[in-house]
Order: structure tokens, then sequence, then C-alpha cells
């Protein structure tokens, strides 16, 4: 009999009540291949204080496959995701955040059906925004369409910029090598240590997630202090030069995609331009600050009204 190629999901979470038992379910939904087997379904909790561990533990006595792994303390999303990978030995590891959607029937088939063939180690997919509902979200919608744009034009998107933290598949070889020390940026960790090491990365769309953008200007400003943060973090575990090669993107690329979305979107890419200004000004003042474990963004966290 062929042995089957096996899946795990990891799912690292901090106080994801208001999502993560949909997104459980719509994992158990899906229509897995009949030669791969979904070994399990992990949720770390990173000492979640609301009743994200009582949905897990609900949906975990209808489906065994489901498992929860209760963290005591407070250690980031990076120590959960070693946790996952020390307490598996699948085929491949899909390692998703839990305030995403994955409405995808053939997800699991997709984000993994490079690594089966053994063509990639490391799979991130297409991220998608939900229709923004404020002004504030609008905004930032113009600058993800900006960056979504360049990244994904930049070497046909296989570049550190579209390796997402929302939704990433490791190959057995790559995940049981690697483990994350508590840095912010922990994606483009992931993506420089695949590189560095010879490993194969690949984006591949589809499949895709869709997220909610984040809702108030405090919350944006975490998650874009956080990604200006890392870059600098980044170069103590790489040659600094490396990094900086794979965090370059080509002025020949970008400026005509800028120049193109300010005019068919004025008013909102310069405010977005002028929103990524105010960020980077304040990153300048916060390059010792431990984004590792800061608060994370809590407007985003509800997906579905």
């Amino acid at each position: 009999m062929t042995k089957k190629f096996t899946v795990t999901i990891g799912i690292p979470a901090l106080n994801e009540a208001a999502n993560i038992g949909y997104l459980l379910k719509d994992l158990l939904d899906q229509k897995v291949n009949p030669e791969y087997k979904l070994d399990n379904i992990v949720v770390y909790s990173d000492a979640s204080t609301d009743n994200t561990e009582a949905i897990v533990k609900e949906l975990s006595a209808k489906n065994p496959i489901v498992k929860l792994i209760s963290g005591q303390s407070r250690v980031g999303k990076s120590e959960g995701m070693n946790e996952i990978f020390s307490r598996t030995n699948s085929d491949a590891v899909i390692i998703l955040d839990g305030d995403i959607l994955v409405q995808d029937k053939q997800f699991i088939n997709r984000i993994v059906s490079q690594v089966v063939t053994g063509k990639a180690d490391l799979v991130s997919v297409l991220q998608r925004e939900l229709p923004p509902q404020t002004f504030l979200e609008k905004i930032i919608l113009a600058g993800m369409q900006i960056k979504n744009d360049i990244y994904w034009t930049y070497n046909h998107g296989q570049n550190l910029y579209t390796c997402h933290g929302h939704a990433r598949a490791f190959s057995r070889r790559l995940y049981k090598s690697l483990r994350f020390p508590q840095v912010p940026g922990e994606d483009a960790y992931s993506y420089l240590y695949c590189v560095y090491n010879g490993y194969q990365y690949t984006f591949n769309s589809p499949p895709e997630t869709w997220y909610k953008l984040p809702g108030s200007y405090s919350d944006h400003d975490k998650q874009s202090l956080r990604f200006l943060n890392s870059r600098k973090r980044l170069e103590k575990f790489f040659p600094p030069q490396f990094v900086r090669r794979q965090y370059r993107l080509p002025v020949s690329i970008s400026l005509p995609i800028v120049l193109k979305h300010l005019l068919y979107n004025p008013l909102y890419s310069t405010l977005y331009l002028f929103v990524l200004t105010v960020s980077q000004f304040k990153s300048l003042f916060l390059q010792r600050h431990d984004f590792a474990k800061w608060d994370l963004s809590q407007t985003s966290k509800s997906l579905r009204s």
C-alpha cells in the first residue's frame, strides 16, 4: 500500500476567540486529496485570556485531529511555531494565522502541492484584503494595492515580500532544521533561512487567504512598526549584505507602479504614503523595542459580521 503524504496544520493563537472556531471548521471541511493524510490541526494558545482555548477544546471533543497546546506564559508567535514543529513528524506543516479566512475547499491540496513534488521547501500564498469599511481602511487598502503590485511583479513574486505569515507550508526537511529566534518579522526570517541555507522558496497562487484590514490607526501603526523594525534585527542572524539584498526593491519597478497608483487613486494613495512616512520616522526611535511580543492588532480579529 502506497504511503500517504502526511500534513499537520499549526495555528499559533493569541486571543483569537472571534475567529478560531470558524477557521477550524473551514479546515475540517477541506476536500483533502485521497493521497494525503491530515494528521492533526494543532492550535498553540500563547496564554490566551479569552475563550480561544474553550472553543478549541469543544471542537477537539468532536474531532480528535484537533489538538490544543496551552502555553502557560506568553512567549510570542515564534516560540509557538517552534513548539508545533517539535511535536510533529508530518511530511509537511502548514502554519496559519488565527485571524484569516480560508474559503477555498482545495486550500490544503494547493498549498502543499509543490512540497509534495519536491519543488519547494517553503510555500507562501496570495493574501487578500476583505472589503474596507472605514475611511482609514480605504487608505490602508490603497497602500496594500501599491505594495502588492510591486511585490507580485518583482521577480514574478519570488521574493521576500511575498512570504506572508498568514499562510505558509514547510517541508519536513526545512521545519526539522528551522527554529525561530525571538524576532519580529518571523515570516521574513523563514524566507531568509530558506534561501540562505539552499532550500527552495515558492510563492504560489492559488490558493489564497483573506484577512481584515486594521480598523484603527493604532493597530495599523503596530503592524507597520513591527515590519519596519524587523530588518535590522534580522541582520543579527544573517550576513547584513545578504539581508539588505533580499529587502532591496528595484526603483525601476517600484517607481512606475507608485506613480500609476497616484494617478488612478490620488487621494487614498497620497494619504497612505503620508501614513507610511510617519511610521518610518517613528521606527527610527523604536529600534530597540521588543516587537516580537508586542501587543497585537485587535480590530482585525472579527472577520465575519
